[in-house]
């Protein structure tokens, strides 16, 4: 019995709390945060791999749900919201036609998985496209929460970094 609340606690822990976009922004007008977007589509093996590996990676999830207002994304949302002084929907509610989000779209977001990161002020901090492991993931979320990209310009820096980074996964 013991052995399944050890179990049962460790999966519980090992989630990321995920907002819809207008779940984070209203967090973030009371408490500035920066945003990690996934973008993903239903039929997407890779962003399903991704949900199942890199994302429940108890090192990934603890790091994402205390830095960041994590974000899960379908770009093909119909959900309307307002960010940056814009109105974001799916023009497929009007025509009925298949489409990504306008959000999609404005952030440039042209395959699935991609992870964006924003700022506390909504500003595109990068993005990642591509399915990432937890590994492949882990250095970019502490180069991003703790503003190192701001300090890296250079493919050299980027790579000097990189080879610095200590890594919590084993």
């Amino acid at each position: 019995m013991l052995f399944f609340f050890i179990v049962y606690g460790f999966c519980a822990f090992s989630q990321i709390h995920w907002m819809s976009m207008p779940e984070a922004l209203a967090a973030q007008k009371k408490n500035p945060r920066k945003i990690l977007i996934q973008f993903y589509a239903d039929n997407c093996n890779s962003c399903n791999d991704m949900a199942k590996n890199t994302f429940s990676h108890p090192v990934i999830s603890s790091y994402v749900n205390e830095h960041f207002y994590p974000v899960k994304f379908n770009w093909e949302s119909r959900e309307r919201f307002s960010i940056l002084g814009r109105n974001f929907h799916n023009p497929a509610e009007t025509s009925g036609k298949p489409s990504t989000n306008e959000f999609t779209r404005y952030l440039d977001v042209s395959m699935v998985p991609s992870i964006v990161f924003l700022d506390e002020s909504c500003n595109l901090i990068t993005k990642l496209q591509g399915m990432l492991t937890a590994r492949e993931l882990e250095p970019y979320l502490p180069w991003v929460a703790q503003n190192v990209y701001r300090k890296i310009n250079t493919k050299d820096q980027w790579n000097s970094y990189q080879k610095k980074y200590h890594s919590n996964i084993k």
